[in-house]
């Protein structure tokens, strides 16, 4: 299995800048783009023969032929692992949360409005195009925090819980727990009140490992005419016209 430790300065560098490029616009680099992009000093001739030797190692892959290359997995472990550069926070950030902290201790809603406010010092929200920002969560690498939202499909608590079994393909937050997983599949196996245990326990457990944070739910608001039947409250929040009518009015 390739590692830093068995590749050269320049093959590192190359490997960095593809996975830049490729984070930054989720498509594949060339070697031209990385050549004149990055400053590595080197032709597009020397960076697309670093690129094949690459390759070689399983850590690029092209789609066809004339495409550039994209990282695989085992570049993007190589990337988290030695290339990744992460600054550590600054005295007066260190300041601020050995000072914040502390004093928010006597009530909880305190202590999470003061720790949001602390880790707007560390951390950097970042605006992607929605192409980039959905190839990079779904990589898991660069964009380990972010916000998301899901509606319903079906009035039920599977409609969520599902979201979370290991290796679905909608479990973006990468959560892996095969309790979890058993206590789903065993409610899908199950009816009425037990499954709906099931469901309970599977939300507990997942309340407790906690790979989301519940910020707030959508919530909208009707003005109705007393004259329309047919309309009413769903936790769907869905009307359908078919339903609905005008009382006829008094003659």
């Amino acid at each position: 299995m390739a590692s830093a430790e068995h590749l050269t300065s320049r093959q590192l560098h190359v490997l960095e800048a593809v996975i830049q490029t490729y984070i930054e616009t989720a498509e594949p680099a060339g070697s031209r783009t990385v050549s004149q992009r990055f400053g590595l000093g080197v032709s597009s001739a020397t960076v697309r023969n670093i690129m094949a030797e690459l390759e070689e190692q399983g850590l690029l892959y092209h789609p066809h032929t004339s495409a550039g290359r994209i990282p695989t997995d085992l570049a993007y472990r190589v990337y988290v692992d030695s290339l990744m550069h992460l600054s550590p926070p600054s005295d007066e950030a260190r300041q601020t949360l050995q000072a914040e902290l502390p004093g928010s201790r006597n009530a909880m809603d305190q202590l999470l409005r003061r720790t949001a406010q602390v880790l707007g010092v560390l951390t950097q929200v970042v605006n992607e195009e929605w192409k980039v920002f959905v190839n990079n969560r779904q990589m898991g690498v660069v964009t380990e925090v972010f916000r998301g939202g899901w509606i319903a499909d079906y009035a039920d608590p599977a409609t969520f819980l599902e979201l979370f079994v290991g290796g679905s393909n909608l479990n973006h937050t990468f959560y892996d727990n095969p309790a979890f997983d058993q206590v789903i599949e065993a409610a899908r196996l199950s009816q009425g009140a037990a499954r709906m245990n099931l469901l309970q326990e599977a939300e507990r457990m997942l309340l407790q490992d906690m790979p989301v944070i519940p910020l707030y739910y959508y919530v909208s608001r009707h003005l109705v005419d007393t004259k329309v039947t047919g309309f009413a409250d769903n936790v769907r929040d869905i009307h359908l016209s078919r339903y609905l009518a005008l009382e006829p009015e008094s003659p």
